[in-house]
């Protein structure tokens, strides 16, 4: 494997908005080594859309195109694919200044740093220097550490859509759960992983990114219907990574959360029928996630414990 740095972008349904990203990743201070665009997307018929053409003017820019959309799948193919040694994610949806790359690169320079997590703002936010007090919460508490914060410090969580890491270190974590079919905690699940096999994440503001979270596209969750902002789907998310990670006492703690902001809703005073409908979802949420629980993680690898390679990588000059 070459020295170099890949970008790895999984994408559906935003062609526009990817293009934005991409030029922003052409104009770079330090250009990437290779851009690898994994497309999920379908035209108005549900056939598979080739994109390909579209993006041939984009330097270094490597395509490929898959009928199944699971953004887990298109990561794990994304990391195979790549032929550098540091890997930087980005969703198709971000605007990226022009020290971008270099601001994570300058972290390889210590070889103890094995992945960055990079600051993530809201299109016209600002960083902030506190941390919610539930953030001491043990074992989960990392989870709502906020990505606009100013200041670098170790993490425990690694954003998927502004995020680096070293190959073989993604590689031990196993890779991306591919049980998630949903863009939503598919990033925590891997950052619990990394832990457990003793990868070392940084978060770093310096590597900052606007992320414009279009509502198009993509498959974040989604509702039943106007109502219904959960659907089995949703539960199913919730459910499975809860249960599969931290057992049934952060399920608790965190999950009655859930119930009172998605049942507890005036709209259900007027149509009493749609909470049954919520409740229908609910339970079918819950049969999806035991399912898939007893059948297991789908990881492209068998996690293992990170052997640190101790020479700083050659990228970052």
């Amino acid at each position: 494997m070459t020295s170099g740095v890949s970008i790895l972008i999984a994408t559906c349904n935003r062609f526009d908005v990817l293009r934005q990203t991409l030029a922003d990743l052409a104009a770079q201070s330090r250009p990437a080594d290779e851009i690898i665009v994994v497309d999920q997307s379908r035209d108005a018929n549900g056939q598979p859309l080739d994109q390909s053409d579209g993006l041939k003017d984009f330097p270094h820019l490597r395509y490929f195109h898959q009928t199944i959309q699971n953004a887990q799948v298109a990561r794990n193919r994304a990391i195979l694919e790549a032929k550098h040694p540091v890997l930087i994610m980005v969703d198709d949806d971000m605007r990226l200044p022009a020290s971008f790359i270099e601001a994570h690169l300058q972290n390889y320079k210590d070889p103890e740093v094995d992945a960055v997590a990079g600051q993530v703002l809201k299109p016209g936010g600002k960083p902030t220097d506190r941390l919610p007090k539930e953030f001491s919460w043990i074992p989960d508490g990392w989870m709502l550490f906020p990505l606009n914060f100013s200041e670098r410090r170790a993490t425990i969580n690694w954003p998927s859509c502004n995020a680096s890491i070293r190959r073989d270190a993604a590689i031990a974590a196993g890779g991306f759960d591919e049980q998630f079919t949903r863009t939503w905690f598919d990033d925590t699940d891997f950052s619990w992983r990394l832990k457990q096999v003793g990868v070392r994440v940084v978060f770093d503001p310096k590597a900052s990114a606007v992320h414009l979270k279009i509502t198009g596209g993509g498959n974040r969750p989604g509702g039943v219907d106007a109502l219904i902002v959960a659907d089995a789907n949703y539960w199913a998310t919730i459910l499975y990574f809860w249960r599969k990670n931290f057992g049934l006492l952060s399920v608790r703690r965190h999950f009655t959360e859930y119930l009172k902001r998605i049942l507890c809703r005036k709209a259900f005073l007027l149509k009493p029928w749609a909470f049954l409908l919520a409740l229908r979802e609910l339970f079918a949420g819950y049969y999806l996630a035991t399912r898939k629980l007893r059948q297991g993680p789908i990881l492209p690898w068998i996690p293992q414990p990170y052997v640190r390679n101790k020479t700083a990588d050659s990228c970052v000059s």
